[in-house]
């Protein structure tokens, strides 16, 4: 890791997070002045593996470590009534309690006065002194939430205190957004006190990276959510607010009408929506701040969950904006009469080439990160600090046994009772006939639901569902509870394919999988060694 940019392409189930993680330690360990190891994943159920790697190596060698798993605020948020909000309604609001004095966590963190920052600086003193090792951020958010000051209940706000832990941290587990957001890295980096040449960056399964990029860059609007918007304008009485929305909707609206002919969607420059606005509109940036702040009261008014006043304007603040890489597209939906204004994302160069052009080396890999020359292309990895290796599978290819079963499909246009049936029934008798833990793996909850109440029926053994919307803490206790049946008879979990990550020591506690797809391939798969797993 020489200050160098490392693609690997190595194929599943050889150890790349023990080997990266590994390699990555003794390179920092080695360094003057000591860097800080950015390990990031593309969602927070990963994160878990990395840690579970952190633990056993720091044990071991007895390095000291100090490991901060960083998640998103909104899950790592005290307040429940505020971690309900969706999307930016959640930052919306987590703000308006800040600027209020109204979040009793982020005031024992911050302090909102001279006496309470004396306080706060007294707890983080003891707060970091508890907390020393390697730690999950549900770990992180528990003890924030129940820390005292003395004999005095003072709980932390978790977020705050993980970015504390993370100042002194060795290695800090985040996701791809913490980095690779436009703006968020600048913003984020000097909270830690650190530089993007004091970061060995670690990015698991690479081969998400240009995608996700492209999706952090693009967002939309539509005549849709205008009316939407509008009515939650009317409801708060803001006429004018109201007014205006309306007059983007009638602009977005005769756009596509006379735009859009024959064609379903067109590029846009940025003056084509906001010139003819202009003169009753003259600053749409702070129409935006309008819609948001706005959004926040209809939020607390109506006690939902979402606001289309912030989604509107979250879209307007982005239109605003020019991004290297984007495109500006009129599109009509298949009602003749509703259409939108996006941005897209289609070039994530101009993102990833900054970050990989300063920090002090990389190592992005995955087991599909094919062919390499592609991926560094697109991401724009600097020729001179590039370097690219691919692994192949040291297990013999006989030893995974590959099984499809052509008579039944989960094709959307074929879905029925009767091919739910048939599923259930095949990947039941695979399940009944291993003996052990197995996890049958679904396509989308819908199918989880529909086939796995079928198999639920047809199996003597322990049944544990993953459901849709489980956060951390309740997505590892499902995992816990899958491995304490390993050594008696075994269970049968039904999870989403797109849902769940499972670490790396769960090949102790698997014997087969199964997935239930398009294809209907049920493959139970084994090791060198001959132990089943996936």
């Amino acid at each position: 890791m020489d200050q160098k940019i490392f693609l690997a392409h190595a194929e599943t189930g050889m150890g790349k997070t023990d080997a990266a993680l590994s390699a990555a330690l003794g390179a920092m360990l080695q360094l003057q002045p000591q860097k800080t190891i950015l390990f990031l994943t593309p969602k927070n159920a990963q994160h878990q593996i990395a840690l579970e790697v952190l633990r056993g190596l720091n044990e071991k060698f007895d390095l000291k470590l100090r490991v901060v798993d960083l998640v998103g605020k909104k899950y790592m948020c005290a307040d429940e009534q505020v971690s309900e909000k969706e999307g930016r309604a959640f930052y919306e609001m987590c703000s308006k309690k800040k600027r209020f004095e109204a979040c009793a966590f982020y005031g024992h963190s911050k302090g909102y006065d001279a006496l309470g920052r004396e306080k706060a600086k007294m707890g983080k003193i003891e707060f970091l002194k508890c907390m020393n090792e390697v730690f999950s951020s549900q770990e992180i958010k528990e003890e924030a939430e129940s820390f005292q000051l003395g004999l005095e209940p003072f709980g932390l706000c978790p977020y705050e205190s993980a970015l504390e832990l993370a100042k002194k941290a060795n290695v800090i587990i985040a996701d791809y957004f913490h980095i690779f957001s436009p703006g968020v890295a600048e913003q984020i980096l000097p909270k830690l006190g650190k530089k993007p040449e004091d970061i060995i960056l670690i990015v698991d399964e690479a081969h998400n990276l240009p995608e996700r990029v492209r999706n952090l860059l693009s967002t939309s609007l539509s005549t849709f959510q205008l009316r939407k918007a509008k009515e939650e304008a009317l409801f708060l009485n803001q006429k004018m607010l109201a007014e205006h929305i309306q007059l983007l909707q009638n602009t977005l609206q005769e756009m596509g009408e006379n735009k859009l002919s024959n064609e379903k969607e067109i590029s846009l420059k940025l003056n084509d929506f906001t010139e003819p606005t202009q003169k009753e509109i003259p600053h749409l940036e702070e129409m935006a701040l309008d819609c948001e702040r706005f959004g926040v009261d209809y939020l607390e008014k109506s006690q939902r969950d979402s606001s289309s006043l912030i989604s509107v304007g979250e879209f307007l603040d982005a239109w605003s904006t020019e991004i290297e890489g984007q495109v500006r597209v009129l599109k009509r939906w298949n009602k003749q009469d509703e259409y939108s204004i996006s941005l897209k994302g289609l070039d994530p160069s101009p993102i990833t080439r900054k970050i990989f052009s300063t920090i002090h080396s990389a190592l992005l890999m995955s087991g599909t990160l094919h062919p390499l020359e592609m991926y560094a292309d697109i991401l724009g990895v600097p020729k001179e600090k590039l370097r690219m290796g691919s692994y192949a599978s040291p297990f013999e290819s006989k030893n995974r046994l590959n099984l499809i079963v052509p008579t039944v499909t989960t094709q959307y246009t074929q879905r029925n009772e009767n091919e739910y049936e048939k599923i259930a029934q095949h990947a039941s008798q695979i399940a009944n006939a291993i003996p052990g833990n197995s996890i049958v793996f679904f396509p989308s909850f819908a199918l989880l639901e529909n086939i796995g109440n079928r198999m639920v029926k047809m199996i003597p053994r322990p049944t544990i569902r993953q459901r849709e919307g489980m956060d951390i803490a309740a997505t590892q206790s499902l995992l816990q509870e899958f491995r304490s049946h390993a050594n008696g008879f075994g269970s049968v979990m039904l999870a989403c394919a797109s849902g769940i990550t499972l670490p790396n020591t769960f090949s102790h506690f698997l014997s087969a999988s199964t997935a239930a797809s398009s294809h209907a391939a049920m493959w139970p798969s084994y090791d060198a060694s001959g132990h089943k797993w996936c």
